[in-house]
């Protein structure tokens, strides 16, 4: 009854879904495979570019390399068994009957073996089925992106910082009040709002019933947790590299006293199609008298800077020797090598023409530093928005080298 109730067309087209399902799949994967390295860089540059707080850059980057690696983990599940499904679609072809009973050991011939067409009717709902699961977990990480997504636009827009912090705090309040305001609201009333029932039986809303009602809840939750849990494990390394916050002091590994050398500190060794969440020097060995020394622009730099020229007494608190009317983005760093503040620094703007990241850069001469292990370590002074306070940040990068005679 139900099958007669379907439109033919709908029937044609579910037979023929396997079509454009393995053109899609085979596009997008090629298409996600390249698109890391542009994730990192896209809310690498919200960060240092615009300003964006790093806790939603950090979230939204989370969110957005769990989704890619799920999504490649579900596309290339799917190419395989559309693969194992062409096979048996031929086999079906060739060998319809399947196996022969009579040519089989007598021990083996009550077993009861699927026939190729109906293994082949089992991979294609597995393969439709997966297909359809990708959907459901875009318009779920959709979901979560949008909500982040007025914040954003008001730091495209160049909207102050201050501004926007106390501007997060009461939008937040707003969405909380907005839900539970509803929800006390249709409690008392008994009736249904107009956004609530428009909402019941949206796209974005009916996806998930109908996983439950069909597999249960119970279990699609189990499935649900265990596959995100699975993702994010496997894309934590990703994740893990991601370190664009400008406010905090450098995490420094240490083995036994020995340094551990972090290869993104040093242009030579790094990826040069990537952004720099610090500052880079040349290399970890240093074989003439110079080292260039890059440090990454932070949009919000510019906002310590006002913050200082409008409150010249804290030059006093910080010990700073330059005039605030002529402060640049540089001024706002101490050099020190091996403990030893570097004075009298030339800078000059540099733009990354792979990845269009600006820097402040500047060349320190080694003359007269001995040939050996060396360390390069930078403070920084920045700005608390929230807290609308200076603070000077030890250790704000530790970069280790060694001078060869």
């Amino acid at each position: 009854m139900e099958e007669n109730k379907t439109p033919k067309w709908l029937i044609a087209a579910q037979n023929k879904s396997w079509e454009p399902e393995i053109i899609i799949s085979g596009i997008t994967l090629t298409f996600l495979f390249i698109l890391s390295n542009r994730i990192y860089n896209f809310f690498g540059m919200l960060t240092q570019d615009f300003g964006v707080f790093d806790a939603i850059s950090k979230s939204l980057y989370i969110i957005s390399i769990i989704s890619l690696s799920s999504l490649k983990i579900i596309l290339i599940a799917h190419l395989v068994l559309r693969g194992v499904w062409t096979g048996f679609v031929g086999l079906s072809y060739v060998l319809p009957n399947g196996v022969k009973y009579e040519n089989l050991p007598k021990n083996q011939r009550s077993v009861k073996f699927d026939t190729p067409e109906s293994i082949v009717i089992k991979i294609e709902k597995v393969c439709s089925l997966l297909f359809s699961f990708i959907f459901s977990s875009i318009t779920f990480i959709l979901g979560l992106i949008i909500v982040f997504v007025p914040l954003i636009i008001l730091f495209l827009f160049g909207v102050p910082m201050n501004i926007i912090s106390f501007f997060s705090l009461g939008f937040s309040l707003v969405i909380v009040l907005v839900m539970v305001g509803g929800a006390i609201y249709e409690e008392i009333s008994k009736k249904k709002s107009a956004v609530t029932k428009k909402m019941e039986n949206s796209i974005l809303t009916i996806t998930l019933p109908i996983y439950y009602t069909n597999f249960g809840k119970l279990r699609m939750n189990l499935v649900f947790i265990v596959y995100y849990l699975i993702i994010f494990l496997l894309s934590y390394s990703q994740i893990a590299k991601f370190d664009f916050i400008s406010d905090e002091p450098a995490k420094i590994t240490e083995f036994s006293a020995v340094p551990v050398l972090n290869i993104d500190k040093y242009k030579e060794l790094r990826n040069p199609q990537l952004r720099y969440s610090r500052a880079i020097v040349d290399a970890f060995e240093i074989a003439n008298n110079k080292l260039e020394l890059r440090i990454s622009y932070y949009k919000k730099d510019e906002y310590t800077l006002v913050f200082l020229e409008e409150n010249p007494e804290l030059q006093k608190e910080l010990k700073f020797d330059a005039e605030f009317k002529n402060l640049t983005l540089p001024n706002l760093h101490d050099i020190y090598i091996d403990n030893q503040l570097i004075n009298d620094l030339d800078w000059y703007i540099n733009t990354n023409i792979e990845t269009g990241q600006k820097s402040s850069a500047t060349t320190i001469s080694m003359s007269s530093l001995n040939a050996g292990y060396h360390e390069l370590k930078i403070d920084k002074i920045t700005c608390r928005i929230r807290k609308n306070e200076i603070e000077k940040i030890e250790n704000w990068d530790v970069i280790p080298f060694k001078k060869i005679e």
